[in-house]
């Protein structure tokens, strides 16, 4: 099965990774920071994979738990809004 083009991607307590334009942005079109209180989708690249190997993000699902492979984080449509807002409590890993 080939790897999806787009995942989506959360960050663990405490961290806020930056990520390049040609990955992600943020709805109005600004540098995209993913942090712990989010689920967002970003492009599949050399450099998501990299952040993902260095624990600066975790492949999730919709509800911000972690997936055990980037086949389960594929998100192939747009969230709406950019940002799908966790709410406290919600699972982590």
């Amino acid at each position: 099965m080939p790897n999806p083009t787009y995942i989506t991607v959360t960050a663990p307590a405490g961290v806020r990774t930056p990520i390049h334009p040609d990955d992600g942005r943020e709805p109005g079109g600004a540098q995209l920071h993913v942090t712990a209180s989010g689920v967002y989708r970003v492009r599949y690249s050399q450099a998501i994979r990299r952040a993902l190997g260095r624990g600066d993000l975790l492949a999730c699902d919709m509800n911000g738990a972690a997936v055990a492979s980037v086949d389960l984080a594929a998100a192939p449509d747009d969230i709406p809004r950019g940002t799908a807002e966790l709410k406290p409590g919600k699972a982590k890993p």
